[in-house]
């Protein structure tokens, strides 16, 4: 075999040279870029690591996400508390009497409230009796009850002397 009769062969190695030879530049770069890929690898592994424990946070997460989504329901209420707050302040001096008794029944009630929450360690120590302890939480219960009405009557007074001085 000689050399002319390869020339068409010999040619077309020559152009894949030339062609893959020209490629290098772009070659190298994409090869720089992998071993600058290879130095984030840690903070890679981090960000797995931190996604892992974040994982194992998902059932918290998800319990105050259900505590803001309930609080976020409520913002009707709050920003409701909100304006009649401000009525009241526009009408301090007519509601200042309801709001003495208001408060008056509302330290009565959390006086309930705290011998509620004094009688609780007592009740935690009588947990091996289970009728005691269901007699002491019915008991704590039955006062807060009889509070509340007196706290729901002092509210609707003093709602409806912001709103008997509004008129």
């Amino acid at each position: 075999m000689s050399t002319n009769d390869n020339v068409g062969t010999i040619d077309k190695y020559t152009q894949e040279v030339t062609k893959i030879h020209s490629q290098l530049p772009d070659m190298k770069n994409k090869l720089a870029k992998a071993n600058e890929f290879a130095n984030y690898l840690p903070q890679i592994d981090e960000l797995g690591e931190k996604i892992i424990a974040l994982n194992g946070k998902l059932p918290s997460i998800t319990q105050q996400a259900s505590a803001i989504l309930t609080l976020q329901k409520k913002i009707p209420d709050i920003q409701n508390a909100g304006k009649q707050l401000a009525m009241v302040d526009n009408d301090f001096s007519n509601v200042e009497q309801t709001m003495t008794e208001g408060i008056t029944e509302a330290k009565e009630g959390l006086q309930i409230v705290q011998k509620v929450q004094q009688a609780l360690p007592k009740i935690e120590g009588l947990t091996n009796q289970a009728s005691d302890f269901g007699e002491k939480t019915a008991q704590g219960a039955k006062q807060l009850q009889d509070a509340l009405p007196g706290i729901s009557t002092s509210i609707k007074t003093t709602i409806g002397q912001v709103q008997v001085s509004n008129q």
